[in-house]
């Protein structure tokens, strides 16, 4: 079953005579479960594919499903619910809120959906739990290491058992230690919950793990590795 579904993707920042194609006619498919990693130099597009996946930018033409729907026909207000129930993000700078805990940032997402206090209680605790924070709850993040607060991240994007988990270069702020214990992590959630993740990244410990490599060079797929 496809998660995403991408076909002649095209994306042009710019105007005139100023132009650049971040995205040049990307065809993609991600089956549920999947380990993935978007690769590539900088500016070859792999962070713009992610965005318009996400729901957070707009294709120029050509088509994006996610878990079955065209996102590209949603309006703003469709997309930002359609992400509230459906995406996780992991962002390369944790953006965690600075006045809630631990265990109040993992279960913020939960909050916006409606979902009862005791419900999120347990799958919170649970997920904290997962990520080795157990002792972390009722820290908030300035009293955590930038490896504890992406690991609060990682629980925050689970959460709401979304159907995907983007993520945006998540370890380029880590040191190799915490690099490796948050893919450890987020490798076992991958098989545990079932959730499939996608990731865009430069780091070889992020690409050594993924189970498949798509390289993008110039807005386009020149490369796609089980």
């Amino acid at each position: 079953m496809s998660v995403i579904r991408v076909k002649k993707l095209i994306k042009v920042y710019g105007k005139d005579d100023v132009v650049e194609q971040a995205l040049n006619g990307v065809d993609l498919t991600i089956e549920k479960g999947e380990f993935s990693a978007i690769v590539g130099p900088s500016g070859s597009g792999k962070t713009t594919l992610l965005n318009i996946i996400g729901g957070l930018d707009k294709a120029d033409s050509g088509s994006v499903r996610v878990d079955n729907v065209d996102i590209g026909r949603m309006s703003g207000g469709e997309r930002t619910q359609f992400r509230l129930h459906k995406i996780g993000f992991i962002f390369q700078a944790y953006n965690l809120l600075p006045v809630l805990t631990a265990r109040e940032n993992t279960g913020f997402i939960m909050q916006l959906q409606g979902v009862d206090a005791e419900q999120r209680r347990k799958r919170v605790d649970k997920l904290l739990h997962s990520v080795g924070l157990g002792d972390k709850m009722d820290s908030p993040p300035g009293k955590m290491s930038g490896g504890q607060q992406q690991r609060v991240a990682v629980a925050r994007a689970l959460a709401a058992k979304p159907a995907l988990v983007l993520a945006d270069e998540p370890t380029a702020n880590l040191d190799s230690g915490s690099s490796e214990n948050l893919l450890m992590i987020m490798s076992r959630l991958n098989e545990e919950e079932g959730t499939t993740f996608v990731f865009s990244t430069h780091d070889m410990r992020v690409i050594r793990k993924a189970r498949r490599v798509v390289t993008l060079e110039d807005g386009k797929v020149i490369k796609d590795e089980s």
